[in-house]
Parts: structure tokens; C-alpha cells; sequence
């Protein structure tokens, strides 16, 4: 059972010399309902699929940047500028996650298996 006392119970109390504070949990409880007034800030939800959208985009704007900044030689090969530009591991998995901007084929052809092996021999 709570017992709330108004201000002039209070008084009254305190003229008697008995403490009228309020308890840890009528403070706490008071707290607990100004905070709930108020909305959290910054609270922003962010779904998977849009985080996933964003990180190729900016990959793909990295990726052509890169492009832009250099000029394409026939030895030069842009996902492995890209990989190192930005401090990733030159593996496979990488090469192909970055090259197909994450949408990995089931199979390489011919062509494009012979130049990874080329490009990751030492990793083999």
C-alpha cells in the first residue's frame, strides 16, 4: 500500500520532527515517469536489406572513384586496387564478394577462374 501526503501533511510531520522524505522507491518511481514522458533520442531503426543496399552503393561509388583517379592500364586490375585501397584481405572470397558486388555466381566461367588462379596461385 502506498500512502502519498501533501504538502501540508508534510509540514506537519516535519514540525513533529519525523522525516517525510520521500523513499528510494517513490524517488525512483517519480523518476521512471518523467523519463517515460519524453522519447528516446536517436533511436533509429535500420533494417538489414537498406544496410546491405548502402554498403554496396558505397563500395560500387568507391569502386568507381578509383576508376576515375586512375587511369585504366590492361595490367591494372580495379577490384584489387579496391581491395587494398580500402585495407581488405586479398583473398578469393573478397575478390568475388567486391567484383560481383555481393552477388556471387553459382559458377565462374572458364575465363574468369583461369584469372583467379593467375591472381591467387600463392594462396592455394
Amino acid at each position: 500500500m502506498t500512502l502519498l501526503l501533501t504538502k501540508a501533511d508534510r509540514d506537519f510531520l516535519k514540525s513533529l520532527g519525523i522525516s517525510s522524505e520521500p523513499t528510494f522507491s517513490e524517488t525512483r518511481l517519480a523518476l521512471a515517469q518523467r523519463i517515460a514522458k519524453h522519447p528516446a533520442p536517436a533511436q533509429v531503426s535500420v533494417s538489414p536489406d537498406s544496410a546491405r543496399l548502402e554498403l554496396v552503393r558505397l563500395a560500387l561509388t568507391r569502386l568507381l572513384a578509383a576508376l576515375d583517379a586512375e587511369e585504366s592500364s590492361p595490367t591494372q586490375n580495379p577490384t584489387l586496387e579496391f581491395l587494398k585501397a580500402n585495407g581488405l584481405l586479398l583473398n578469393r572470397a573478397n575478390y568475388l564478394a567486391v567484383g560481383h558486388l555481393g552477388n556471387l555466381p553459382k559458377e565462374l566461367d572458364a575465363e574468369a577462374e583461369a584469372e583467379l588462379r593467375d591472381t591467387f596461385e600463392d594462396q592455394e
